[in-house]
């Protein structure tokens, strides 16, 4: 990662989250399916990291972990080649969209 792209990244995945956790539909009926998470993380690793949340994923998902109250939180680490060759990063939305479809 380039000096200073890991604070950005931070900051746009904070943004992320802070942005698209209001939109979660309040008053839903909880899953009670005994493998179904209350949360689903769904993170994609930085540049060159190796498979995994990555540092950044794995700092964000254990804060989110904390607010959740107790709510089962569900990880998914995103597949794909975390390469300097970013057409490839076409790879990570498909198969963050399949697991979000069957989720």
């Amino acid at each position: 990662m380039a000096p200073g792209t890991s604070a950005w990244v931070r900051a746009a995945a904070l943004a992320l989250a802070v942005t698209v956790m209001p939109l979660a539909p309040t008053g839903t009926p909880t899953a009670h399916a005994a493998d179904c998470p209350d949360v689903e993380f769904v993170f994609a690793r930085g540049t060159n990291e190796p498979p995994g949340l990555g540092r950044v994923g794995e700092a964000l998902s254990s804060l989110l972990a904390g607010q959740l109250g107790g709510r089962k939180l569900g990880l998914y680490a995103v597949n794909y080649p975390a390469t300097y060759d970013f057409r490839a990063a076409a790879d990570g939305a498909s198969d963050a969209t399949n697991h979000i479809a069957v989720t």
